[in-house]
Parts: C-alpha cells; structure tokens; sequence
C-alpha cells in the first residue's frame, strides 16, 4: 500500500466540459494554445499545420463507439458513482437520450475487466479521490494539460496510471523482451499506437509538477491494458526504452509547437522524423 513518507500532490479534478474548454487551437492566435498529449499525438501523426487548420479529427461512427465505450470502461472502473449518470446500457439506441449509448455486448466486456481488476490487481479500486486528476504545467513555456485516470503510491515511488482498451490479445504479444525487460511485440503496439508519446508526456509533467512542488521522487507510468478480445487485463509498467521512444517523438514535434508558440505559424521549420 501506500508509502506513508509520501503524499499524493494537491492536483485538481473538474469535468470534461471544463478540461476540454482549457485552452483552444487557434492557427492565428498562437499565445491561445494549450497543448496536450492528444495534440501531440495528432501533430505527430499528420502535421502540425493540419491540426492547426481543421483540428484534432473528430472520429466516424464506427470509430466513436471505440471512443464511448473507452470513456465508459474509465468511468465504471474510476468513477463508478458516476456511470448511470453518464451512460445508459441497452440493446437498443434511444435517440431522444442525452447519455452516451453502451450496448450489452461493450457493457460485458466491461464487468469482466472490473471482475479481473478486482482478483488481480484490487489496489486499482481503491482510493476514488486520486482517479482523474487534472495536472497543468508548462512544457519551456508552452502551456501544457493533462487529465491522469489515477495516480498511487506504491514501492516508495509515484505511479501514474492510465487506463486502455484495446483490440488484441494480451497474451500473443509476449514472445521476446527488449533491453530493459519491456514485453518486445507488445512494446512495439504501443509504440505504433503513439502511447510511448502519451507516457513520455504525462512523466514529464509530472516530474515538472514534483519539482515545482519541492519535491524529489521515482515517478513510473504504468498501463492498465483491457483486451476487448479475451476479457483480460494487464498491468504494464513503461520502461526506459519505451520513454525515451516517447521522448524522441516528443522533442521532433515539439520545436514545431514551440517555434509556433513563440512566434507564429510563419517562423515554423520542419524537419523530416527519423
């Protein structure tokens, strides 16, 4: 359990509505510009004058129901007090109904997940005020957000956890290990999906929130992994390759975001990601 010599630093909770409205994109008003992990990623993936100019790219049908059914496996595991006021679970869509939709099938695989959470890993459910705290720093004077589904005390050191659906098998993913013991195939998944990024960027906030605080720690991020395949869970601590896979791509795509911070679209280089 917790390390008593420890405390879980002061951050703040507020809802979505006030997260999402922290900050904006604005391609000709580069001080309005709250940047996030999201943000990153999108830059990272497209180009950072396309995210500028139409945005983070809202999801399809198919691709939202991905992203309810994420949002309503975090909120019954971290905010179970919450979920009937958020989702409603039926075989059929009410389209007059102002709760996200979750169909039985999706709200199986979620009782599963809490069943394994509960044998494996109990500690997860366990203290509700440290689930989804928002953090806001400044990343060399480029406002930063991020909202962590948990932060705990374990070992003498901080860990930040953040929660992921996913569409594999946990378990065919585990054939070798890399230098740092990191599982190698299932590293590689993560890394295609840009979560080394996120990790990358919640760890750094975070030491930058210690240090602000006067406060010298171990921090390590960690993912808890849900198969939607096989109902299965796993616990994944993110390793040194894996971070500096995450700062890599950090530090490619944030001289763009700094440079257009600072002074414009206009002054923006690119550089080709190698």
């Amino acid at each position: 359990m917790s390390n008593t010599n420890f405390k879980i630093p002061k951050l703040f909770k507020e809802d979505d509505n006030a997260y999402f409205s922290r900050g904006a994109i604005y391609f000709f008003n580069h001080k309005k510009l709250v940047t996030s992990a999201s943000f990153f990623k999108a830059v990272f993936d497209t180009d950072l004058y396309h995210v500028l100019k139409v945005g983070i790219k809202k999801p399809d049908d198919d691709l939202q129901k991905i992203f309810d059914l994420g949002s309503a496996f975090h909120c019954f595991i971290l905010e179970p007090n919450h979920f009937l006021d958020r989702y409603y679970v039926s075989d059929y869509k009410k389209i007059e109904d102002d709760k996200i939709y979750i169909n039985s099938k999706d709200f199986e695989f979620i009782q599963e997940v809490y069943k394994a959470i509960e044998i494996k890993f109990p500690w997860i459910l366990e203290e509700f005020e440290h689930n989804e705290l928002t953090l806001t720093c400044e990343f060399d004077g480029v406002p930063y957000k991020c909202k962590m589904d948990k932060v705990m005390i374990r070992d003498g050191k901080y860990i930040i956890l953040d929660l992921k659906s996913v569409f594999f098998d946990l378990y065919s993913k585990r054939l070798s290990r890399d230098s740092d013991g990191f599982l190698w195939k299932l590293s590689k998944e993560l890394k295609n999906l840009n979560y080394d990024l996120q990790s990358y960027c919640y760890y750094k906030a975070f030491k930058i929130y210690l240090e602000s605080e006067g406060t010298t720690a171990d921090v390590e991020f960690q993912f808890l992994l849900a198969s939607k395949d096989t109902f299965d869970v796993k616990l994944v601590a993110v390793g040194a390759e894996t971070l500096q896979s995450g700062k890599d791509k950090f530090d490619y795509v944030f001289s763009q975001v700094k440079s257009f911070y600072d002074f414009g679209y206009e002054k923006v280089e690119y550089k080709e990601y190698v």
